[in-house]
């Protein structure tokens, strides 16, 4: 009885210590600060119809983890084998992001993507670079069914405001087109 009073402490001890291990490390203002403005940067640069400063950091983390880059592709032509390959450890942020895309200057769409950052290199990176990670790889399935596009509740209605013009417009100068035809003919034949 003794011996299972002792064992199960020790066990439940192991236990949060293995689970701690591999938990992904709780990150810094300065670290979201950086992340936030290279991710500005980023996005003007990369995104198409990026809204400026519409980017929402929604969930952040930062883990110590290996970044897996292929440098040099294989040349299928040739027997040998080209493909460089770099691997390092580095500290990486992991980023589940909500922005604006404009499109026209009156339409508005909020996505929501997830971003890779190397804190030391200072370069985004590719879900193919990190995803050898455990604590990645839980982060992306913790949030992979949240990617989305949608277009904003503001350009939905100005969309469906459009769009019934098209239809009703046509509709109503017949109408009024059409009235104006029959008063004067049935004015001239008195």
């Amino acid at each position: 009885m003794k011996r299972m009073r002792i064992g199960l402490p020790a066990a439940l001890l192991t236990a949060c210590l293995l689970f701690a291990w591999n938990w992904p490390a709780a990150s810094t203002p300065n670290e979201m600060q950086e992340f936030k403005g290279a991710l500005e940067d980023h996005m003007q640069s990369t995104v198409h119809y990026y809204h400026e400063d519409s980017a929402e950091i929604k969930d952040f983390i930062t883990m110590d983890g290996d970044v897996v880059k292929i440098i040099q592709t294989d040349d299928s032509a040739t027997p040998e084998n080209e493909e460089k390959i770099e691997e390092y450890s580095t500290k990486i942020a992991v980023a589940f992001t909500e922005f604006e895309l404009k499109r026209d200057s009156i339409f508005f769409f909020k996505k929501r993507e997830m971003y890779y950052y190397d804190l030391e290199k200072k370069e985004f990176l590719s879900s193919v670079h990190v995803m050898g990670n455990s604590g990645v790889e839980q982060f992306f399935k913790e949030y992979m069914h949240d990617f989305t596009k949608v277009l904003t509740p503001a350009s939905l209605a100005l969309l469906l405001l459009l769009l019934s013009a098209i239809i009703m417009v046509p509709v109503l100068i017949m109408i009024f087109h059409n009235k104006s035809r029959s008063v004067s003919g049935t004015a001239g034949q008195t």
